[in-house]
């Protein structure tokens, strides 16, 4: 269902993109009220945050989270696999 939504969302439709922006709205902002309590006394200028997945990285989503999240996120997307991340780990942990 989800991917349908972004691709309305995407395509313009306003109902669409309501939910979808509403839904990740929410969520940035309970990364807001974390990153607040973590990094509020943090030096560190930039936060990166990694978008994984097709709904976090279309077009709608993107502009919300960039309106909606604290200035020092700096948006990455993510293009590995999943398992990727897991084998980096791995790998750290054996070497």
């Amino acid at each position: 269902f989800a991917p349908h939504v972004t691709r309305l969302a995407d395509s313009g439709d306003e109902v669409a993109r309501e939910i979808l922006c509403n839904s990740v709205g929410r969520l940035a902002q309970l990364a807001n009220d974390v990153i607040g309590r973590v990094f509020a006394r943090d030096d560190n200028p930039e936060l990166p945050v990694g978008l994984s997945g097709a709904i976090l990285q279309s077009r709608s989503v993107k502009e919300t989270l960039t309106n909606t999240l604290d200035s020092r996120c700096a948006l990455h997307a993510i293009t590995d696999a999943p398992i990727e991340g897991v084998r980096q780990l791995l790998s750290r942990l054996h070497s």
